[in-house]
């Protein structure tokens, strides 16, 4: 058991809502004592065929003098080129990393970034195409060759705070629900546009990530669903050990969830490395991610925190989704179900 010392809250974490304003987006100052580490622009994607792809980008907060808290020689959890991966001409039907489009694409290195009277937008400096515009209402991302995807945001922008006695995090979020063209054929989904603050010198999964270096977060789901009765939801769900756990979740009207009473129990896939299912409850409610078979990503690698597609919803929810994303980890190296490892924890949540 560990004790609980001055400066600790024993990783629970505060969550919640916010309006977006356009002097905040990709915003270069600190908050909490904490510095900008990077933004993460991503998102899963179903076509009409029933092939997923699953782009991602790595933005630095500022142009042509890199992470603001963040030195040249680091290493970091993404690379400065667009990452894909996607099950379309796969051998085993699952997501593998398209190579080819990911050499071709823009390099994040010298990315010009204007901050206009309506949004910040994001360029390559290079000679190929990528473009990253967001506004508190509105997204577009390009990328020659592999996307071209606009949307608007839904509901409220989300954000978490998880306090420690050295190190931090403060995450936030807007999810825009969007439309276009991945690999030229038409696409509907969502983009979540993610700034993160981290400690001077921290890489998220990389260096000073207090949730890896604690061996702290369980599982996490970023997720969004447009269900057929014309309503949508997005939000993001982890649990972990301690008092660590949260869930944040806006619909079109605000926020629908904010707890950080979260608890997860697992069910693993044969191979007893992935997971079929995530069962939670959400300060009372049950809820479950069901993983889509076709949504493991291999070429990650072993990584203890195995990377997943699948769908998030309330548990006897008889909706049909429309179009839906949930893309996280279930970390099965730190070992499931939580463990509660201060002697002054209580037995129930706070």
């Amino acid at each position: 058991m560990f004790t609980s010392t001055l400066g600790s809250f024993e990783w629970q974490a505060l969550c919640g809502g916010f309006t977006p304003e356009l002097g905040d987006i990709a915003a270069e100052r600190g908050f909490f004592g904490l510095k900008p580490e990077g933004i993460y622009v991503y998102g899963t994607f179903r076509t009409a065929d029933g092939d997923i792809h699953t782009p991602a980008r790595r933005l630095p907060f500022g142009s042509d003098k890199g992470d603001a808290g963040v030195s040249g020689d680091m290493r970091l959890s993404m690379g400065r080129r667009l990452a894909v991966q996607t099950t379309k001409d796969s051998p085993d039907g699952q997501q593998h990393f398209d190579v080819a489009a990911m050499r071709a694409s823009a390099s994040g290195a010298g990315l010009l970034v204007d901050r206009t009277s309506d949004a910040v937008v994001y360029r390559a400096s290079g000679d190929r195409d990528m473009l990253v515009e967001v506004s508190p209402s509105a997204l577009h991302w390009r990328e020659e060759d592999v996307l071209d995807l606009q949307g608007e945001l839904v509901g409220s922008g989300l954000h978490w705070y998880l306090p420690g006695r050295d190190l931090g995090m403060y995450y936030t979020s807007q999810i825009y629900e969007v439309a276009g063209t991945i690999y030229g054929e038409k696409v509907t989904g969502f983009v979540p546009f993610d700034p993160v603050y981290m400690a001077d010198g921290a890489a998220l999964y990389a260096e000073k990530d207090i949730l890896e270096g604690e061996q702290l977060c369980l599982t996490w789901y970023t997720w969004g669903t447009r269900w057929d009765d014309g309503t949508v939801e997005v939000g993001h769900t982890l649990s972990g050990h301690d008092q660590f756990g949260l869930c944040v979740a806006t619909d079109a009207d605000g926020l629908t969830v904010q707890t950080s009473n979260v608890e997860a129990e697992y069910e693993w896939a044969p191979n007893e490395y992935n997971v079929e299912r995530v069962a939670f409850d959400v300060d009372g409610e049950p809820w479950e991610f069901v993983a889509d078979p076709r949504g493991v990503q291999p070429d990650m690698g072993r990584i203890p925190n195995p990377q997943q597609e699948g769908l998030m919803r309330r548990v006897g929810d008889t909706r049909k989704p429309v179009h839906w994303s949930s893309w996280g980890e279930a970390n099965i190296a730190y070992q499931p179900p939580r463990r509660r490892r201060f002697t002054t924890a209580r037995s129930a949540r706070l």
